[in-house]
């Protein structure tokens, strides 16, 4: 039997026996997106206070 059938033959019998994963899965995505979005949110603000420190710079120096 090929590699993709014997692969696909233990994907169906692990479902079959916890038929919770796709939750579990689920909820690991989940979290995933959400650090994603925290790592985008960070590096904004990082960005943000950066061009704000350089404008203060600039308006101390005259």
């Amino acid at each position: 039997m090929p590699a993709f059938g014997t692969t696909s033959r233990l994907i169906r019998a692990y479902a079959e026996s916890n038929p919770s994963w796709e939750a579990s899965h689920d909820g690991a995505t989940y979290c995933r997106d959400v650090e994603e979005i925290l790592v985008w949110g960070v590096r904004l603000f990082r960005g943000l206070a950066q061009i704000e420190a350089d404008l203060q710079g600039r308006a101390l120096a005259g």
